[in-house]
């Protein structure tokens, strides 16, 4: 049987996102926000765009060593190609609410041309991300 783990993403680096620390297993960590952007038009002719926050993980254990290779290239309002796996995990507050969350374990980064879009209003800001994961950054 055929099972496929895979996305790719082609979005912008949300400045206020990014951090690094040390794993539990002795590498280091990097996470940040993606935030894609979709734009169509209606037919009487307006626009209309979409945004989207992705949490994305770069980890340096063992061998595997991505946030070395790759974080350097993780700057604020960076156009990135993120290509990797989703990753699944909920998390249960003390009064037993689940919370879940879905992460991009990265497996390469390609830094794109490209400035970060404007709003549909003209705005230069975009949207906060939502809020994101407790600092349990291991999975």
């Amino acid at each position: 049987m055929l099972s496929v783990n895979e996305v790719t993403l082609c979005g912008y680096v949300m400045p206020p996102s990014i951090k690094s620390k040390a794993s539990q297993y002795g590498g280091r960590i990097l996470s940040f926000d993606l935030m894609t952007v979709e734009n169509w038009h209606l037919k009487d002719g307006q626009t209309r765009q979409h945004q989207e926050y992705h949490h994305v993980v770069l980890r340096d254990t063992g061998n595997y060593r991505m946030c070395s290779s790759y974080g350097p290239l993780v700057t604020p309002e960076a156009r990135l190609l993120i290509k990797g796996r989703l990753r699944h995990k909920v998390l249960v507050s003390p009064d037993k609410v689940r919370q879940h969350y879905t992460d991009i374990d990265a497996d390469t980064v390609e830094l794109l041309s490209g400035s970060m879009p404007h709003t549909e209003n003209g705005g230069g800001a975009m949207m906060a991300p939502p809020q994101a994961a407790p600092e349990q950054m291991e999975a």
